[in-house]
């Protein structure tokens, strides 16, 4: 196969000059993968969801109809030479052409539009927003405030421009395709403006920053279908904004944020969507996984993903305060042979699980030699196990050679011990007591000053 694949699709919309017993649409498609070979082609209404293959032969010809609603769709390859893939508007009554080149595809998602002014216009409008990150070399959120408002507001002008000539030019225009898009300049904007809020702060940010919030709306299940990038994202950041400007000292942050969640949206389309991508992977690691656990079950409605909360929360009743501890054995020991938890019986034991890749862990190790020093010759081990896979191995002794690292230094042959704890971020901070009895399934860490108050109250 050409490195530079030309992939011409003429898809052929079918118009019903008759209806059938349910009143389906049909779409018929073909076209051809010039240079290339067998492959397929898979449609994805980005509404119904619904997904239709279509089988591209050795010769690269293909030829097939489906029953299908018109309106969005998102068509990729399933060879992965399209990925990411097209998004396309798909109508009764016309013949639309495509020309794909696949050649750098990732970067330049090359490809040419005919007789579909739906899809030329879609793909105008991801080409101006992937051309305003390069040329700010994706660091738009750097920009001073004033300077960053002047270049969004600018993109936000052309973009309504381009959609106002585009309407005037073809007259033809889906209702529906109109009003979509007009909301998607509006959610783009929202989004890039979210998105800087949260690198900044308050103070940093003019007093009318976020006025454009009143024209929003968080519950709209059909655009999130439609637009998951745009108005996806925007939910998403001024969920995450909201959650930071709101959180007090004493609260959990994953409780908060579902919380917020839940006080900003009644759409349940759109609160799973927030409460799956925003929540479900890191509900484990809460502080008070018990009550948010119970929050986020009596309120997402996606069942696969309750059913993962409810998996981890059965692991985490096993790690509860002065519950045994899970046990690591014979993990390989820097300084030679193997140690395990049972070797430590009759200590604290305060466990460090990082890696050498992990730029957190790396900024905790100062703060952990100095509570090393502190506890020097107390009840305590200072016990480090490094996730470090088999090829980073000699990366591991070297850096605990040249940073000199103290404490027992282990590198974990199994992920037994950090699946018993739901470990899915790290560094996380592990504290057993001298029986081997949890005391906290996720400690303070040791440049948080609650760590020295935590050994103070044991007697350590």
């Amino acid at each position: 196969m050409n490195n530079k694949l030309t992939l011409t699709i003429a898809i052929i919309l079918f118009g019903l000059s008759f209806y059938s017993c349910n009143n389906e649409t049909t779409i018929k498609v073909s076209g051809e993968l010039i240079g290339g070979g067998q492959d397929t082609l898979v449609f994805t209404n980005k509404i119904t969801k619904e997904t239709f293959n279509v089988l591209v032969n050795d010769s690269g010809k293909f030829t097939n109809e489906f029953h299908g609603e018109p309106g969005y769709y998102r068509v990729r390859s399933k060879s992965q030479q399209v990925l990411p893939g097209i998004e396309i508007y798909l109508q009764k009554n016309n013949v639309a052409s495509f020309k794909i080149e696949t050649e750098n595809w990732r970067r330049e998602q090359n490809y040419t539009v005919s007789n579909n002014p739906e899809s030329e216009y879609l793909k105008h409008f991801n080409k101006s927003n992937t051309t305003l990150y390069r040329k700010y070399n994706y660091s738009l959120n750097k920009l001073e405030a004033a300077h960053f408002i002047s270049v969004i507001d600018s993109m936000r002008s052309e973009q309504n421009i381009y959609l106002e000539t585009f309407i005037s030019k073809h007259k033809k225009l889906d209702d529906d395709f109109i009003k979509v898009e007009q909301e998607r300049i509006r959610y783009n904007y929202a989004a890039l403006k979210e998105s800087y809020a949260l690198r900044k702060k308050p103070s940093a940010l003019p007093d009318n920053f976020f006025d454009f919030r009143k024209q929003l709306n968080y519950n709209d299940e059909k655009l999130l279908a439609i637009s998951a990038v745009d108005y996806g994202s925007t939910v998403s950041r001024f969920i995450l904004n909201e959650t930071n400007q709101t959180l007090t000292d004493n609260e959990d942050y994953m409780l908060h944020t579902i919380k917020t969640c839940i006080k900003n949206v009644s759409n349940q389309k759109v609160l799973d969507h927030l409460l799956t991508t925003m929540v479900a992977p890191y509900l484990k690691d809460s502080e008070k996984f018990e009550e948010a656990y119970a929050l986020f079950i009596e309120n997402c409605s996606n069942e696969d993903y309750v059913k993962m909360a409810t998996e981890n929360f059965k692991k985490y009743q096993k790690t509860k305060k002065g519950n045994p501890s899970p046990k690591f054995v014979d993990y390989e020991n820097c300084a030679g042979g193997t140690s395990s938890l049972d070797d430590f019986k009759g200590k604290y034991v305060y466990i460090d699980v990082w890696a050498t890749w992990c730029g957190p862990c790396l900024a905790e190790i100062p703060h952990l030699k100095k509570v090393e020093h502190k506890y020097q010759g107390k009840n305590i081990e200072f016990v480090s196990i490094s996730v470090d896979v088999e090829k980073n191995k000699e990366k591991w002794k070297e850096m605990v050679a040249d940073k000199e690292l103290g404490g027992v230094q282990l590198r974990a042959i199994d992920k037994e011990f950090m699946d018993a704890y739901s470990i899915s971020g790290i560094p996380r901070f592990i504290l057993i007591d001298t029986r081997g009895n949890i005391v906290s399934r996720s400690a303070p860490r040791p440049s948080n000053p609650e760590l020295i108050t935590l050994f103070d109250e044991l007697g350590i």
